[in-house]
């Protein structure tokens, strides 16, 4: 009779087991089809269908496991490039934050995603017309794009890390010469030459 219970017990268990993970394996469905749906209205650039998409991506990657940490920084990061372009600077940057809260427990100085992250926050503070800490930022982005592109030896990454890094410094130089720096310009036109060569 003890038996009979303890065999109860066991297919009970296996039973709502088999139902979690069931539940867990269409959240992550849900929300990739939600997320495709976002990245392909950021591609046409229909910003306000974009923005509503993804902000539902984004409740919908904070339904998934903690594991899931890179879905729910894309999702962050995607609803704020949606309002960036629509120059909701201050939103964008509240979104870009959060996502670079999530990046930084799981990536390292070495992840070009973290510097995507940090080019970023760059950009939404640039919008803000924050030079200072668009400068920090880009810079800090810079240099993790660079440690990555040290580190990797796929070709193909390579190249997008040395467009990343360009990308830095062309900001960083558009930033240097709108404050009339031109001791900063020069030095950034330099890198700019050194990283074609």
């Amino acid at each position: 009779m003890r038996y009979k219970y303890l065999v109860i017990a066991v297919l009970s268990f296996l039973c709502i087991s088999t139902v979690q993970a069931q539940k867990k394996s269409v959240t992550i469905q849900i929300y990739t089809a939600a997320e495709k749906k976002c990245d392909q209205s950021i591609d046409k650039e229909t910003w306000k269908a974009a923005e509503s998409l993804c902000k539902n991506a984004l409740v919908l990657a904070g339904q998934l496991p903690d594991k899931n940490k890179s879905e729910k920084m894309w999702a962050f990061e995607n609803y704020a490039f949606t309002l960036f372009s629509q120059s909701k600077f201050q939103l964008a940057l509240d979104n870009y934050t959060k996502a670079f809260e999530i990046a930084k427990t799981f990536l390292t100085e070495s992840d070009g995603d973290l510097g995507h992250v940090y080019f970023n926050l760059g950009r939404a503070n640039l919008g803000l017309t924050k030079a200072d800490k668009a400068v920090e930022y880009f810079q800090k982005s810079e240099q993790i794009y660079r440690t990555a592109l040290e580190k990797t030896t796929d070709s193909k990454l390579k190249t997008e890390y040395k467009a990343s890094i360009r990308k830095n410094l062309v900001l960083l130089k558009y930033i240097a010469e709108s404050l009339n720096d031109e001791v900063k310009t020069k030095e950034i036109e330099k890198k700019l030459t050194d990283l074609d060569n």
